[in-house]
């Protein structure tokens, strides 16, 4: 299929497929990462909010979807707080370019 994709536009650069370095493969999984639990979070607060509504009331029901919403915030938080952290670690390291900090996937 990505064959398929790179003979559409041939002028897309694959420097992930050609790289024979682990820093480029490994910032690629964390920034995946990162974006899958950060991209849930935002789903179980939305979740959160379908649950209040549909809980009419019912004070159990309210405290649940209260309750969802409290721990996908505090999921979203410490996400955020991992993104920090790792551009943190890797500017004082020295690590700069696309190579490791912000290596997305070439589709």
């Amino acid at each position: 299929m990505f064959k398929y994709l790179e003979n559409l536009n041939p002028n897309t650069s694959t420097t992930l497929g050609k790289s024979d370095q682990v820093a480029p493969l490994l910032g690629l999984v964390i920034n995946i990462l990162l974006g899958a639990v950060f991209s849930i979070c935002i789903i179980s607060m939305a979740y959160a909010g379908i649950m209040y509504v549909l809980s009419r009331g019912d004070k159990a029901e309210v405290h649940k979807a209260y309750s969802t919403f409290i721990w996908s915030a505090i999921a979203a938080a410490m996400t955020l707080g991992a993104v920090a952290i790792k551009n943190i670690i890797f500017n004082t390291i020295g690590v700069s370019g696309p190579t490791v900090s912000n290596t997305l996937p070439n589709f």
